[in-house]
Parts: structure tokens; C-alpha cells; sequence
């Protein structure tokens, strides 16, 4: 098998036959058409290396080299990541100019006004939607954390009452289970006096009713309904609910009928 080496000066050549330990008999490989083929006279070399000799030139070229690389690498993904940062930023800045925009235009004068109240004290009732349906005023257990434990009442704090907005202009109130703002919360709508939280209750029975009457919703809490003082019970919803619960009791007195007799069948 051929042996190949390289001279002092950087040729590379095939080593051929030895004279001595230091003489070597070669001939120089040349690159014709990508292919490395022997070429020329066989001529006497002393000193051949395994590895290409490098100047030091050529050394601290290649290491300045590959410094460059290595920093330029390193610039493109530095130049990545701030572009990546400010298009972040820019898209933060449009979707905040975006939202301020839109809440200027769409807030309601109500929720505004509303919050004006609250912040000069004005407030002085809740409502409270949901399927236990309330008015509140700042007296009410609800509105406070109250600890019973050992058969006592100590007042903790007023529960938490946050204020939250969407983009959209759209503000809501929200009373949590805990003074600290933990647990459940349930949407409140802050009121100036019990005529003004009546009328959003009203508004509220009055789509409830609606949606039962027409079949939209499977049940209608009128007995949480009736618990609202002043408040008007759509006739329709009241009549379907009071004939929904009567259904519902003969049902039940034919399934314990039922189980009687089946019962004293199994005694006989």
C-alpha cells in the first residue's frame, strides 16, 4: 500500500523506497480534475511529516479565521434575538395603543360614571347576579370575611373587590371569597342606591324569564327570585316553574308509590 507524507515546503508525495532513516525516495501527487494522481520525477526528500507543515502565518490566519466566524456567529444571533425583542415590543405597543384606543371609544359612560362613584364613596348597593340572585349593601355578611369558627363572628375584612377590563372598553366588578383575593369570586354590579341595583335585577329576571319561557334555559330559580324585594316576576316564567316543581312532586309521589308497593309485595 502506498504511503503518503508531506515535504517541509508543504508538498504532499508518495513515498516510493527508503535510502536511510532520514532519505526517503518520492514523487509528487498532484490534483488533476478533482482526482490526486501521481505526476513528475522521483526526486530524494529528507524530513517528511505526517501532517501538513503550517507557518505560523498560515496558523494565525486560521485562528483569526476562525475568531471571526465564531464572533460573527455570534453578532447574527445577538442581531436575532433584539430583532426578536423589539418586534415583540413593537407588537406590544400596538396591541397597548390598540386596547387604550378601543376603550376610549367603546367604554360605556355608565361603567365610567360608575367608577367614579365607587372611588368617591358613592356606591352604596350591589348586585349580584347568578343562580342565588341578591342585592347587597356594605352591612351584608357577604361583603365581608367573617370568621365563625368556635361559635364566634369576627370580622377579618371586607372581601376583596376587584375591578376588570377588557380591551374592548367593557369594565367588570368582581367580589372574591377572601379578603385577600383568594378563592371564588362572583360578579357584582356596583349601584348608587337599592331603585338603581332593582333595576338591574329587573333586567336580569326579565331575560331569565324569557329564555325558560321559550324553552332556551331548563330551569328558573324563582324562589331565589322571590327573595328580592320590589322585584317583579314575569307571570309566564312564575306559572311554568310552579307547574315544572308540581310535575316534578307527582313524579316523585309515583316513584315512592311505587317503591311501597314493591316493598309490601316483597313482605307478603
Amino acid at each position: 500500500m502506498t504511503e503518503f507524507k508531506y515535504t517541509k515546503d508543504g508538498k504532499k508525495v508518495a513515498v516510493l523506497g527508503q535510502l536511510n532513516s532520514q532519505e526517503f525516495i518520492v514523487q509528487e501527487i498532484f490534483v488533476t480534475n478533482g482526482q490526486e494522481v501521481p505526476g513528475g520525477e522521483n526526486f530524494v526528500a529528507k524530513g517528511l511529516l505526517d501532517q501538513p507543515a503550517e507557518s505560523w502565518k498560515e496558523k494565525r490566519l486560521r485562528e483569526v479565521e476562525a475568531s471571526y466566524e465564531k464572533r460573527m456567529a455570534n453578532m447574527e444571533a445577538e442581531y436575532k434575538q433584539a430583532s426578536d425583542r423589539l418586534a415583540q415590543m413593537t407588537d406590544k405597543a400596538k396591541a397597548r395603543s390598540s386596547a387604550l384606543f378601543s376603550f376610549a371609544k367603546n367604554a360605556r359612560d355608565s361603567q365610567l360614571h360608575a367608577l367614579h362613584a365607587f372611588m368617591s364613596g358613592a356606591i352604596t348597593h350591589f348586585y349580584k347576579p347568578g343562580y342565588k340572585p341578591e342585592i347587597l349593601t356594605w352591612e351584608d355578611d357577604s361583603v365581608f370575611q367573617i370568621d365563625t369558627w368556635c361559635c364566634g363572628r369576627k370580622v377579618e375584612g371586607i372581601r376583596l373587590i376587584s375591578l376588570y377590563g377588557r380591551s374592548d372598553g367593557n369594565l367588570e366588578y368582581r367580589i372574591s371569597q377572601y379578603n385577600d383575593g383568594s378563592g371564588n369570586d362572583q360578579t357584582i354590579v356596583p349601584c348608587r342606591s337599592y331603585e338603581e341595583a332593582l333595576e338591574h335585577a329587573q333586567a336580569d329576571v326579565d331575560e331569565q324569564a324569557r329564555k325558560f319561557v321559550a324553552g332556551e334555559a331548563r330551569s328558573f330559580a324563582l324562589e331565589e327570585w322571590k327573595k328580592i324585594e320590589g322585584l317583579k316576576i314575569p307571570v309566564d316564567a312564575a306559572e311554568k316553574r310552579t307547574r315544572q316543581k308540581e310535575q316534578a312532586r307527582h313524579a316523585r309521589i309515583k316513584q315512592l308509590r311505587k317503591q311501597i308497593a314493591d316493598l309490601e309485595g316483597e313482605g307478603q
